[in-house]
C-alpha cells in the first residue's frame, strides 16, 4: 500500500522501484485526493488499484483482488519456466540419442527433428525440412501409400500408439529400413 506523498519520493517513483524487482508485489495506491490522469498513469505503470482515503470500504476487496491476480501471474510464470525446462530437456535428449526423434504439431503441421535425423539419414535440419510432407517425400515409393494410409487411419482413431516399418531413402540415395513409432497426445475428446 502506498500513499501518494511519501517523505523522500512520490507513489509513482515507489511503483517504478517495485516494477524493477523480479517479484511482482501487488501495489495499491491510497491517497486523499489525486488527479484522475495521475490515477490512470499509475494503473498504466502497473499499479493494481487506487483507493481514495474517503472510501476505505473498497480497500479489503482491492487487496484480495490484487493477491488473486498476483497468484495467477506467479502460477503463469512458474508454468512457463517449467515448460522451458521441459523443452530444454527434450532438446538434450534429442541431441544425446542416436535415434531420429521427431515431434509433429498437428495444428501447425510443423515437425521438430532431433540431430539423430541428420546423422542417420543425411538430411539437414533446416526450414524447408520441418513439415510432414518433407518426411513423406523420402519414404520409398512402394511404401508411401501404405504408410500414409496407416498414419491417417491412426490419427482418426482413438489409439495412442502408432508403429510402422518402411523403407526410407537417405540423402545419399541409399535405403534404410526403419521402424517408426509414435505416441499421439489427445485433446479432451480423444482426438490426436
Amino acid at each position: 500500500l502506498s500513499d501518494h506523498n511519501l517523505p523522500q519520493f512520490n507513489s509513482l517513483e515507489a511503483l517504478r522501484i517495485r516494477n524493477k524487482t523480479k517479484f511482482h508485489i501487488p501495489f495499491i495506491l491510497v491517497s486523499g485526493a489525486i488527479p484522475e490522469q495521475y490515477a490512470v498513469t499509475m494503473l498504466q505503470e502497473g499499479a493494481n488499484d487506487y483507493i481514495l482515503k474517503d472510501r476505505p470500504q473498497r480497500l479489503a476487496n482491492a487487496i484480495t483482488e490484487a493477491i488473486q491476480k498476483q497468484k495467477s501471474i506467479t502460477e503463469k510464470v512458474l508454468a512457463e519456466k517449467e515448460l522451458q525446462k521441459i523443452n530444454e530437456r527434450l532438446k538434450l535428449v534429442a541431441r544425446a540419442t542416436a535415434d531420429a526423434i521427431w515431434d509433429w504439431n498437428l495444428k501447425t503441421n510443423k515437425v521438430f527433428r532431433g540431430e539423430g535425423f541428420q546423422k542417420l539419414f543425411g538430411y539437414k535440419l533446416s526450414g524447408d525440412n520441418n513439415d510432414l510432407e518433407s518426411w513423406k517425400k523420402h519414404i520409398h515409393p512402394d511404401d508411401i501409400v501404405r504408410v500414409s494410409y496407416g498414419m491417417e487411419k491412426f490419427l482418426k482413431s482413438k489409439r495412442t500408439n502408432w508403429k510402422e516399418e518402411f523403407r526410407y531413402i537417405k540423402a545419399d540415395g541409399s535405403v534404410a529400413v526403419i521402424l517408426d513409432k509414435g505416441i499421439a497426445l489427445g485433446d479432451e475428446n480423444g482426438k490426436a
